[in-house]
């Protein structure tokens, strides 16, 4: 998926985080103020302590306004071997990597009976108030290609909003529910990565 990065972003590395660096992403999350509902502003506040704490468990991408005064929003995204639900893996067989030279390799899946399989999480994505509607679909967008780039099978979130971020996430970005409740991925949402095959879509 092409990304056109409409606004500038600082992307800080997993790890320390220490000196001018530091005390210019602490400023940008003090005046952070996060938009409803309350999953922002949870996501304002493990970025907090964690700058606090000098030390970033995973990459940290923030969107900054157009003069890098202001932050729009910020989102964390990590690797994981997880278990997709059937509906999932279903559709993630008939879909193609992108840019993969020859059918032989581009299935989004080499091994669909394989317990697990590699994917990408989004563990935070936080907008600030009054910031423009696609900032949102900016951060989504660009995880969507980073789960790519990695190899990834697909994107996958926890709403933790309720029935309302679910229908967001299943209506506006067309993510595939979970299935069952006897698991530890039962409550996520995965967005199956890949082009259609047109020998199949």
């Amino acid at each position: 998926m092409a990304v056109e990065r409409e606004y500038p972003m600082l992307v800080l590395e997993a790890g320390e985080i220490a000196g001018e660096l530091r005390e210019r992403v602490t400023n940008y999350v003090r005046k952070f103020e996060p938009a409803p509902p309350t999953p922002a502003a949870k996501a304002k506040a493990w970025l907090e302590t964690n700058v606090e704490a000098r030390y970033l468990p995973y990459p940290v991408r923030l969107v900054l306004s157009a003069d890098e005064k202001k932050l729009l929003g910020f989102f964390v995204v990590h690797r994981i071997e997880a278990k997709p639900p059937p509906a999932a893996v279903g559709v993630m067989q008939v879909r193609r990597r992108v840019g993969a030279p020859d059918e032989a390799s581009s299935k989004t899946i080499e091994n669909p009976q394989a317990e697990t399989q590699r994917a990408w999480k989004i563990a935070w994505i936080a907008r600030a108030k009054k910031t423009p509607d696609d900032v949102g679909d900016q951060m989504f967008e660009l995880a969507v290609q980073l789960g790519e780039e990695d190899g990834c099978c697909a994107v996958m979130v926890e709403p933790y909003d309720g029935p309302t971020g679910k229908r967001l996430w299943i209506e506006h970005y067309g993510f595939v529910e979970g299935e069952g409740d006897d698991d530890e991925w039962s409550s996520c949402l995965w967005y199956p990565l890949g082009e259609p095959n047109q020998d199949f879509n």
